[in-house]
């Protein structure tokens, strides 16, 4: 059982690494050239985790010899249902993405239980 859904990197738009500790998931995403302002990390109704960047087309009257940048919306997405999303926290430095995801702690009042 994968808590994130299946993670796979190899046709993605940029790669990830996902940590799973004890008490969170943190997920690192390499997103080099982009400014904070062009990244956005998003959680909705769905339980999805959406990291999106966009890089504008530059206009330019330049011609490229080589142009290999890539512009564009670029966006990855995970599916995590025991999320505390009142604690997320997101940073940014050197071209990467921090993303730690506190888990839900259990209920205290829960009952379980014992089948006879």
């Amino acid at each position: 059982v994968y808590p994130l859904g299946h993670v796979s990197g190899a046709l993605s738009p940029f790669r990830v690494d996902v940590l799973d500790a004890d008490d969170r998931y943190e997920l690192f995403a390499e997103l080099p050239g982009f400014h904070k302002d062009e990244i956005t990390v998003s959680y909705d109704e769905d339980k999805y985790l959406r990291i999106r960047a966009e890089r504008p087309e530059e206009e330019t009257e330049a011609h490229f010899l080589c142009r290999e940048r890539r512009t564009g919306t670029f966006e990855r997405s995970f599916e995590i249902d025991d999320l505390d999303d009142s604690q997320v926290s997101v940073s940014y430095e050197n071209g990467v993405l921090h993303v730690v995801l506190p888990r839900k702690k259990e209920d205290p009042n829960k009952k379980v239980f014992t089948i006879q």
